[in-house]
């Protein structure tokens, strides 16, 4: 199943696998930016392939989130971010830090699209 699909189904979780990218997914709803709940896609979990990292496959992926985010009125939430590179990928792209995970080894990013 592709991410559209995902979208489509009444699914709240699951592992999406498209060409050279895995990606755990969630539909959640979480309380970001001083807001009460908002409905999230959730990313959980990234494997690119090796051979095909540093190609733009995360870049494009998370530009189609965030096109369905926008389109169904959700933010979009990247947990527990371990890889420095990623979270300043995420900054550059308008990501903020959680606050309730700024201090911690892994701290999630979020980015409001509704």
């Amino acid at each position: 199943m592709n991410f559209k699909e995902f979208i489509a189904s009444n699914f709240v979780n699951l592992w999406i696998r498209e060409p050279y990218i895995r990606i755990y997914v969630r539909k959640s709803y979480r309380p970001l930016g001083g807001k009460n709940l908002i409905p999230c896609f959730d990313i959980g979990s990234v494997e690119v392939s090796e051979k095909y990292r540093g190609k733009k496959i995360f870049t494009r992926f998370l530009g189609r989130v965030e096109q369905h985010a926008k389109e169904t009125g959700r933010a979009v939430f990247v947990e527990s971010v371990m890889e420095p590179r990623l979270a300043d990928f995420l900054k550059r792209f308008g990501y903020q830090p959680d606050p309730r995970t700024k201090e911690t080894l892994a701290p999630s990013f979020w980015k409001d699209l509704t």
